[in-house]
């Protein structure tokens, strides 16, 4: 039971609707959070670098399969990231 539960409140409006991340799924969360640091930005917000992308797999070691793996879920995320920020 989540705390908003306990004390019988509603969530604030921004938590809403926030999808449940699997066991294990919060380190490509904080993967894309401290890879959206290295976004370009110049007329708009651009992709994150495949290069940013490859040194934070080097420097947290994901290798191989586990490489591959980051790298589609954070350009899923980004790419998602990219469309709602788009939208503004």
């Amino acid at each position: 039971m989540g705390m908003a539960a306990r004390r019988r409140t509603s969530l604030p409006p921004w938590l809403e609707g926030r999808p449940n991340l699997q066991p294990g799924a919060n380190i490509y969360y904080e993967a894309f959070q401290e890879l959206g640091t290295c976004r370009p930005v110049g007329m708009g917000e651009g992709q994150i670098p495949w290069t940013a992308i490859r040194q934070y797999a080097e420097a947290y070691g994901f290798e191989g399969e586990e490489f591959d793996i980051l790298l589609e879920i954070i350009r899923a995320m980004d790419g998602e990231y990219l469309e709602i920020r788009n939208k503004k």
